[in-house]
């Protein structure tokens, strides 16, 4: 299996949600940016997750990204921002058997505020990017 970089278009940020004492006795989560990544993002219309028992319906989206030592460590606890919205991360499944490429399924959180999506500039030896919103433009 080789990575066709074509199909990883859209800049995904994905979050480190951990347990914080608040002070008081109790505990808040607190989401640390573990970086953005270059991820295939389907919106997945309807399918059964086998690993939580239920079938999810809607607005459910999976995002395709290879996998690297930044990201690893924290499958079991991501939550992940993409297109102004937050989503809760239900499932992750390897899809080669090397352990290359990771699959993460997510659902849009419903009452998250909002963020506004930036602008970026890419610039590698060989090509410049810009990212508008989701939008590339080469």
């Amino acid at each position: 299996v080789y990575m066709i970089a074509r199909k990883y278009t859209k800049l995904v940020d994905f979050y480190n949600a951990e347990p914080l004492s608040d002070g008081f006795g109790g505990s808040t989560v607190v989401e640390t940016l573990i970086g953005s990544y270059w991820a295939e993002v389907k919106n997945e219309r309807s399918f059964n997750d086998t690993a939580q028992g239920t079938d999810v319906i809607k607005n459910t989206y999976s995002f395709h990204i290879r996998v690297n030592n930044f990201i690893e460590p924290f499958l079991n606890n991501l939550s992940i921002r993409y297109n102004g919205n937050k989503y809760i991360v239900n499932n992750f499944e390897y899809v080669d058997q090397l352990f290359r490429f990771v699959k993460i399924t997510g659902t849009i959180s419903i009452g998250e505020p909002e963020l506004p999506v930036s602008f970026g500039l890419f610039q590698d030896d060989n090509v410049t990017i810009f990212q508008d919103g989701n939008t590339l433009i080469y």
